[in-house]
């Protein structure tokens, strides 16, 4: 998608020109008012080892959203953020039933988790869930985040159907 240039003022005064102005001035407000950068991305059941903080890659997930296109990157397993400003994440990890120990999940950004996330839910012989929202969180251009989960049942263990990560813009900076 690309940004509409943002219009230069009137030069003539010409009707034309005037039109045109408002043409591009219409496209603009129509862009900033309309498109709303989003991503969530649903991961594949993957196998968690036992005691280790484990990054949930793309591989075999399905991207649900991504407007306008380009936050969800592959190679790094993220989802990157394309314009300043609050976000709110959304994060849930569905667990395979299993009675011993516990599960969490923490949403990292770039190189380090999130502090107010950790959340650890006791072992189920159900399936387990863990969520976590947060925000407004003030986000800059090239802003990465992924999602990582643990668990301490002493055997791997897989996540289940329903694990996602979510990235929604709030507002602008202000």
């Amino acid at each position: 998608m690309t940004i509409p240039a943002i219009p230069t003022p009137i030069a003539s005064g010409t009707k034309a020109g005037v039109s045109t102005w408002l043409n591009s001035l219409r496209d603009v407000v129509a862009f900033l008012f309309t498109t709303t950068p989003r991503a969530r991305v649903s991961y594949a059941g993957k196998s968690i080892p036992s005691g280790a903080v484990t990054l949930l890659s793309l591989a075999g997930s399905t991207t649900v959203h991504d407007i306008p296109g380009t936050m969800v990157d592959a190679p790094s397993s993220s989802i990157t953020i394309r314009r300043r400003g609050w976000y709110r994440i959304t994060a849930h990890a569905a667990w395979n039933g299993n009675t011993t120990g516990y599960r969490s999940l923490q949403v990292w950004r770039g190189a380090s988790a999130i502090e107010e996330v950790g959340i650890q839910t006791p072992a189920s012989a159900v399936v387990a869930h863990t969520a976590a929202t947060l925000g407004p969180i003030l986000c800059e251009v090239g802003d990465q985040f992924t999602l990582r989960v643990y668990q301490t049942s002493g055997a791997a263990l897989s996540t289940a159907g329903g694990t996602y990560l979510a990235v929604s813009w709030d507002s602008i900076d202000a």
